[in-house]
Order: structure tokens, then C-alpha cells, then sequence
């Protein structure tokens, strides 16, 4: 091993993806930045009480009235942010429209701050994917998810944080590799707080630990408990209704609906229904309220697997369970897809498996490409940076209409949904 090279090249791959990110990053923002800004700002007047005050914002001056379904590690990251960029989010209704403008400042920071983290994934997958193959192979795997057009839409675009919480998931996975399970948990309980939606991730990695020696999951669980219980407990404590405003928020989020606009509408079975009611009036809200039966028939088959195999594709299927089962999927989950498929790819040994890993990753990476992403160089801005625009029309392959979302996201459904079946006839032929 070349140690000077390798630093050399992961300096490079690091200074490439931050860069392109940077391209686009302080020009560009999505409703959520905006949203931001309310919520560091309620947590600024309320404190601690902040999950209490954000579960019945009648009070708050936010652009929308979406919640904070989210772990406190993010309020945490942005709070400091607002100090650097206190300005106010513009907010105006005209000719019967709504129109939200976002400071500059508040955009450079935030989005800034997501795309410094985020170009730490290809790093990571780079050093993960050398103890495999050749450099020429992982360095190829890192491009794809530093060049892929969803995950540059996620943090750099339109500004949204999952690769965070995947960022300490991919870590707690190389400290589970080197046997280290208190880091390991430590970080997994990181993942949690950043974003609720790598729970079954969580799971996942909890029975495959148990799997391979129940002492050391022990410890492993115990060290994610205790990164919880440290963020959570000042909240939990100053404030104890905060608990019950968290089960009112998760479940203000996850009550079954139809999803609009069918652009943001990523499971299949839920753009489905939602088009057939759209477009032929049809009443099939039952179908998404009844997709937890779906999930139910897929969670023993994701057990069933986890049996077979290591921990970075133990913990993709496990997240594709959740993409697959849940009725609620935004483009921004997609992005985990990509991070953790590319990691499993690395460590799978079975060729058809690793074939339909990377189809799913390059279908996840083609949302980004159907959808005008100029929208957000110029809906929220106050002002419109061209020369970024022109160069991210050039990512926009084709934008199609309600019918082709729906098609796309039945795709990436059908696509998840035929890995996970063949992954299971494969463990069980294992088995037998």
C-alpha cells in the first residue's frame, strides 16, 4: 500500500465532488432551506421545549405549515448557521399566488455546509470499496455517487440532508468491519437522530450483529441507546411533553394519503393509485392504506436474508423494505438507495444480485434527470445566477408528465421489489 497515494487520491475525489457541488450549491434552493430557517428560529425562542412548541406551530412565523419530523442532530447543525446568517425569509402573496424568497446568505451557508458533508460519501466508499477491488473499480463507484444527478440534486440542488444521516450510517458499517461495536453503535444511534427514516437500516444492522455474536450486539445496541438517550434526554427532561409532540409529528407525517405532485411520489403503488384517482376518478385511497400488508409479507423475506449476508447489504435491504412498504417516499430517499446499494455492491459475490443492485442504482440516480431542476435556481431566489442555470439544463434529460413519474416510480418499485425477491430464493437455496 502506497500510503502517500492513496491520500493523494482521496484529496482528489474530495476536492472533485465538493467542487461540482459548490457549481450549483449557493444558486439554487428548495422549499425545505426556506423551512429551515423558521425552524432554527423556533428553536432559538423555545429552547429545549423546541419538539413541544413545533408540534402546534400556531404561533410561528414559518414559510410553510410542514413540521419537523426529524432527530435534534439537525436543529444542532443549523443553529449556529443562524447566527452567521439571521436574515428573515421573504413571504408575500400576489395576485393570488404565495411567493417565499430566501436570503442569500441563508442559502450560501446552509447548502454549503450539506455538500461539505456530503462529498465526504464518495471518500468513503472509495476506502471501503479498496479492500475489494482494484483502484481503477472503486474509484469508478465513488464517481457514480459523486456525479450522480439525485444525489447532487439532494444536497447541492435543492438542499435536503439524508446523505448526513447516511454519512454516520456508511461509518458505523466500516466500524462494524473492524469489530469496534461501541463506535459502531455510537454512530448508528448518530444515523437515527439525523433522520428517522434510517430506523429499519438500525434494525437490520441490530439482527445481523446478533447474528454474528449476540455479546458483541449487545454492546453495539447499548452505544446506540447512549447517543440517543445523550441528544434526546436535555429535550425529554427540560421538557417532558416532548415525547407525546414527537408521536403527534411522526404521526402527522405518516398517515396515509393520496400524494401530490406525482413528480415527488416514489412508491410505485402509491403513484399508481394516486393517477388512477387523478386521471379516472377513481377511489383507491385503500390501496396505499392498505400498503402495510405489502410490508408485512416483505419484512419476514428481509430477515430471512440478513442471514447471508454482511452488513452494508443487510442494511440495503433493509432500507429497501422501507422504500418499498412505505406509502410516503420523497425523491430525498432515494439518495440512501444509491449510497448504500453502491456499498453492497462492493461486498455482494453473487453476479446477478450485483447486477440488479447496480440497475437500482442508476434508475434511483435518473430522477434528478426527468425533473426541470431549474425551478430551483429562480422560484425562491431572490435573485437568479443564469450561468448555473445553463449547466444544470444539461442534466435534465427529459421531463415527462404525470403518467411518466408514475411509470417511472412503478419501475423503480418493480426494480426494488424483483432484487429482494431473487436475493431471498438465493439465501434460502443457501440455507437449504
Amino acid at each position: 500500500m502506497n500510503f502517500r497515494r492513496d491520500l493523494k487520491i482521496i484529496f482528489m475525489i474530495y476536492a472533485f465532488s465538493l467542487a461540482i457541488r459548490l457549481v450549483f450549491a449557493p444558486f439554487s434552493a428548495g422549499s425545505d432551506i426556506a423551512q429551515f430557517s423558521g425552524f432554527v428560529d423556533t428553536f432559538r425562542s423555545s429552547g429545549l421545549c423546541f419538539y413541544v412548541e413545533s408540534s402546534s406551530p400556531l404561533g410561528e412565523e414559518w414559510p410553510y405549515p410542514w413540521l419537523y419530523p426529524y432527530g435534534p442532530l439537525l436543529i444542532l447543525l443549523l443553529y449556529p448557521l443562524r447566527l452567521v446568517a439571521p436574515e428573515k425569509v421573504i413571504t408575500y402573496s400576489l395576485n393570488g399566488a404565495y411567493y417565499v424568497k430566501i436570503p442569500f446568505r441563508w442559502i450560501f451557508v446552509t447548502k454549503v455546509t450539506f455538500s461539505v458533508i456530503d462529498a465526504f460519501i464518495p471518500v468513503l466508499i472509495y476506502i471501503i470499496a479498496k479492500r475489494r477491488l482494484t483502484d481503477k473499480q472503486s474509484l469508478i463507484l465513488s464517481l457514480i455517487y459523486s456525479l450522480s444527478p439525485m444525489v447532487l440534486y439532494n444536497s447541492a440542488i435543492y438542499g435536503m440532508f439524508d446523505h448526513i444521516a447516511l454519512f454516520f450510517m456508511i461509518l458505523s458499517m466500516f466500524y462494524i468491519y473492524n469489530k469496534r461495536y461501541r463506535i459502531s453503535g455510537f454512530l448508528a444511534g448518530l444515523s437515527l437522530l439525523t433522520k428517522p427514516t434510517f430506523l429499519f437500516p438500525y434494525l437490520g444492522l441490530l439482527i445481523y450483529n446478533i447474528k454474528e455474536n449476540e455479546r458483541k450486539a449487545f454492546v453495539w445496541f447499548i452505544y446506540s441507546l447512549l447517543s440517543i438517550t445523550i441528544f434526546m434526554m436535555p429535550f425529554t427532561t427540560v421538557c417532558p411533553q416532548t415525547l407525546p409532540s414527537l408521536y403527534y409529528i411522526f404521526t402527522w407525517r405518516g398517515a396515509p394519503q393520496y400524494k401530490l405532485p406525482l413528480a415527488y411520489t416514489l412508491n410505485g403503488v402509491t403513484s399508481l393509485a394516486t393517477y388512477l384517482h387523478l386521471n379516472y376518478g377513481y377511489n383507491t385511497i385503500f390501496i396505499i392504506k392498505d400498503l402495510w400488508i405489502l410490508f408485512l409479507f416483505i419484512l419476514p423475506i428481509t430477515l430471512i436474508i440478513t442471514y447471508n449476508k454482511g452488513p452494508f447489504t443487510t442494511a440495503l435491504y433493509w432500507y429497501l423494505a422501507f422504500i418499498l412498504g412505505f406509502w410516503g417516499d420523497n425523491p430525498q430517499f432515494l439518495v440512501p438507495l444509491i449510497g448504500l446499494g453502491l456499498l453492497a455492491f462492493v461486498e455482494s459475490k453473487e453476479n446477478k444480485e450485483k447486477i440488479l443492485m447496480m440497475v437500482l442504482i442508476l434508475w434511483s440516480s435518473l430522477w434528478a434527470s426527468l425533473y426541470p431542476l431549474d425551478f430551483w435556481f429562480k422560484v425562491h431566489m431572490i435573485s437568479t445566477n443564469e450561468l448555473s442555470m445553463k449547466i444544470v439544463r444539461f442534466l435534465v434529460l427529459y421531463t415527462p408528465g404525470d403518467l411518466g413519474y408514475t411509470i417511472y416510480s412503478l419501475t423503480l418499485f418493480i426494480i426494488g421489489f424483483t432484487l429482494i425477491i431473487s436475493s431471498f430464493i438465493s439465501s434460502v437455496k443457501k440455507i437449504h
